[in-house]
């Protein structure tokens, strides 16, 4: 695609990311209330994973494949597909943790190379990211070793406040025209690696 078509699109197409971080925001929000404490059980939780986890991303991924920004698609892609096997997976009921354990085992290493990916956007982008990691190496923490599910509950809560935050600033700068609420630096510039 040309550098003119490529404006071209993202001219007469609307930002994804906004919709697809409020998923991500809302989504966090219930799950974290169940490792919390604050509610029980996972059925009640399976119509906002699929819904806003599951769907809103993947809306918001076909948009960003189509306004050829691959972070976006890619991000927003693989997570809403995370949240429909999660809810499948609640539907069904879980045979093993351990093999949900090795999901979010991949799930980490996946964003840990989006994290370092998102630092050369910005620090809003980063800082979800950031707090994804946290909440996968809690997760793992949890499964595989029984430590407290509240930590991951706490790491999810970030994600929450940070996809919240940052849904925020892309639609009031989208509407008003200007950045409203801060993003952020990038943090660095990708460099290539000699191995």
């Amino acid at each position: 695609m040309t550098d003119n078509n490529y404006r071209e699109v993202t001219m007469n197409t609307a930002e994804p990311a906004a919709l697809g971080l409020f998923g991500l925001a809302l989504v966090t929000l219930v799950a974290s209330s169940q490792k919390m404490g604050w509610t029980m059980g996972f059925e009640g939780m399976i119509p906002w994973v699929i819904f806003l986890g599951a769907i809103a991303q993947l809306i918001s991924s076909g948009i960003e494949f189509k306004r050829c920004n691959t972070f976006g698609a890619t991000v927003f892609g693989a997570y809403g597909l995370f949240w429909l096997a999660i809810g499948w997976t609640w539907h069904l009921g879980v045979p093993s943790p351990e093999q949900l354990g090795f999901a979010v085992i991949g799930y980490l290493i996946f964003s840990l190379y989006m994290t370092y990916a998102a630092g050369a956007i910005n620090k809003a982008f980063f800082a979800i990211m950031v707090f994804i990691d946290l909440l996968f190496i809690f997760l793992i923490l949890q499964i595989f070793f029984g430590i407290n599910g509240q930590l991951a509950g706490v790491a999810e809560l970030a994600v929450a406040a940070s996809a919240f935050y940052t849904s925020g600033a892309i639609l009031l700068e989208s509407v008003a025209g200007f950045e409203v609420l801060p993003f952020g630096e990038p943090l660095w510039k990708l460099k290539k690696f000699d191995i």
